[in-house]
């Protein structure tokens, strides 16, 4: 980018200048309109609303002074002698101050970028912190569904240990059972024995009785 040729040279290196020159064209800077009667130095583009020359440079700033006049509008004659520090000062402020309010759009926008990027951190935290904490709850879910199942296998296997007692138990009632019976039939079988025996001992006794009468009787 060229700056006018004659530019001052304190202006050659202020960057809000250097801005100035190149957003006008551009259309990314309005400039104020002009109140009163002062040009700065270094101006190049006019300030009357409307006008062809707003975005199209002078090539020097008293080009500048003299379009204004055309326009009906009187300007302050550049002061004569050497700028003071002061007077740069203040046309560095002023050209500085073109720019304040884009700078705090600036900051603004930064700001609220800032803040969105916050925000999203700070649901992306809570996205995780919700994952995490379903990720805990399917784990002591799948952990409580583990024990439970645990326990009712455990309860089966114990179930089926007291049923396998009670039929053992049960078979052992019942060969008890058995056995007593056979020693009943047994007892049974033996007194039957005992009497039958004891009734034939009876019925021989008889016999010898009668015998023994009838010999008595064939004596006499």
């Amino acid at each position: 980018m060229n700056t006018p040729r004659s530019t001052p040279v304190f202006l050659s290196e202020c960057a809000a200048y250097l801005r100035y020159l190149q957003h006008v064209p551009s259309g990314a800077l309005s400039l104020p309109s002009l109140q009163g009667l002062v040009v700065y130095h270094g101006e190049v583009f006019c300030r009357i609303g409307g006008c062809e020359k707003s975005k199209n440079a002078f090539s020097a700033t008293n080009n500048l002074r003299a379009h204004l006049e055309r326009h009906g509008r009187a300007v302050a004659p550049t002061p004569a002698g050497r700028l003071t520090q002061s007077d740069k000062d203040d046309v560095m402020a002023w050209y500085e101050s073109l720019f304040e309010e884009d700078e705090e759009d600036e900051d603004e926008d930064e700001d609220e970028d800032e803040d969105e990027d916050e925000d999203e951190d700070e649901d992306e935290d809570e996205d995780e912190d919700e994952d995490e904490d379903e990720d805990e709850d399917e784990d002591e879910d799948e952990d409580e569904d583990e024990d439970e199942d645990e326990d009712e296998d455990e309860d089966e296997d114990e179930d089926e240990d007291e049923d396998e007692d009670e039929d053992e138990d049960e078979d052992e009632d019942e060969d008890e059972d058995e056995d007593e019976d056979e020693d009943e039939d047994e007892d049974e079988d033996e007194d039957e024995d005992e009497d039958e025996d004891e009734d034939e001992d009876e019925d021989e006794d008889e016999d010898e009785d009668e015998d023994e009468d009838e010999d008595e009787d064939e004596d006499e």
